[in-house]
């Protein structure tokens, strides 16, 4: 049994001895780690949640609008079917209005399209695309106070005296869009023709979601739009996907600088106990040092403290940070919080191995000033201090 093998358990009968002191430090920095576990994988979900929404929404699909928003004659999406690659061309409308006095989103979709883009309703569908009937969300519907054959009136710019439309279906239209398109404003999804009457649009869309027959095609067909229209403006999942993932990782790295804090006020922890531990055990320190010990020694027997505190809170906060995301997404954001909007729970392993690796560095980091100051002392004057 090598010398180091000594020294490490005579660190960890040291712990031992002091239960209490070592298990108080080591549940600072389980909550720590398990802090910063549990908001990483909750960034995690939601750019899984992110990924589903885009897939479901485009799947081998572009969007194309006027780089300025501005109307786009809705004969141009016969253009566009033309286009070798090209599967299908979906015409959209977005726009503004407002119900009972609170901004909304008005969104035009042919109503043979719906399904493709949402589960189907509790309800029904619009009959047509020129009727005066709608559907939105669960939220949406609690926000407007109506309920399946209720009736809301919308205005717009164009129908300043209103227009009243019956609602007759719930569904998860939009999930994460929603939030995007309309933050907290409810969302009223309506036939095309419908959307171009309340909006004076008639003959013009907003949107055009082409979908391809694979995504092979995508860059040709871009080129082909664009050659089409020149003022076009051409999205691609991955450009959606890019740009909602740069957004997400800005916030995860903000989650991670506020669990930075919990983590620091561990590390704290780690020192005054390795100082105090110093303090105990300076006789037996001038003892060690009295028959041979040299300095290193010392220092690897206090180190070695932080380390395995670092190791063993890397280890238990993991696993707590796991089940606290778990509860988080799958039971309390959407039971209280987002009622509306579900996120996959994700094992995410990079954010344990983050974890566990920060949680040893800052352990034996924080371990390193008193286990120098302890390696530093002299023999005699250790041998006098009561």
């Amino acid at each position: 049994m090598g010398l180091t093998t000594y020294l490490f358990k005579y660190a960890f009968r040291d712990m031992k001895a002091r239960k209490a002191r070592t298990v108080l430090t080591l549940l600072g920095i389980t909550i720590g780690v398990a802090f910063m576990i549990m908001l990483s994988s909750l960034t995690a979900s939601m750019k899984e949640r992110v990924k589903m929404d885009v897939e479901s929404l485009l799947g081998s699909a572009i969007i194309f609008s006027d780089k300025d928003v501005e109307p786009i004659p809705i004969y141009v999406g016969g253009e566009i079917s033309k286009i070798p690659g090209v599967k299908e061309v979906v015409p959209i409308i977005l726009g503004g209005c407002i119900v009972k006095g609170s901004g909304a989103l008005l969104l035009g979709v042919p109503i043979s399209e719906i399904p493709s883009f949402v589960p189907m309703p509790t309800g029904r569908l619009p009959t047509s695309d020129s009727s005066y009937e709608f559907l939105t969300t669960d939220i949406s519907a609690q926000q407007m106070n109506v309920k399946i054959n209720g009736t809301i009136k919308v205005i717009t710019q164009t129908e300043r005296s209103g227009v009243s439309l019956k609602l007759v279906g719930t569904t998860e239209i939009g999930g994460f869009f929603q939030g995007l398109a309309a933050g907290k404003g409810a969302v009223i999804v309506v036939g095309l023709e419908t959307a171009q009457k309340l909006l004076s649009l008639n003959g013009y869309v907003t949107y055009f979601v082409v979908r391809l027959n694979d995504t092979t095609f995508a860059d040709n067909v871009i080129t082909a739009i664009k050659s089409i229209n020149p003022r076009a403006k051409v999205l691609t999942e991955w450009d959606l996907l890019k740009g909602l993932t740069n957004i997400l990782d800005t916030i995860d790295a903000l989650m991670i600088a506020i669990s930075g804090v919990s983590l620091t006020v561990a590390g704290l922890s780690t020192m005054n106990a390795i100082t105090m531990s110093v303090t105990e055990k300076r006789r037996e320190i001038g003892v060690l040092k009295s028959i041979g010990a040299e300095q290193w020694h010392i220092l690897f027997i206090f180190s070695s403290q932080g380390i395995m505190l670092g190791v063993f809170g890397g280890f238990l906060g993991g696993i707590l940070g796991y089940i606290g995301a778990y509860c988080l997404v799958d039971y309390i954001l959407p039971n209280y919080i987002i009622k509306s909007l579900s996120f996959p729970f994700v094992f995410d392993a990079q954010s344990y191995m983050k974890g566990f690796i920060v949680s040893i560095l800052v352990s034996f980091t924080s371990s390193l000033l008193p286990s120098y100051e302890a390696s530093k002392v002299r023999p005699i004057e250790a041998l006098r201090y009561e």
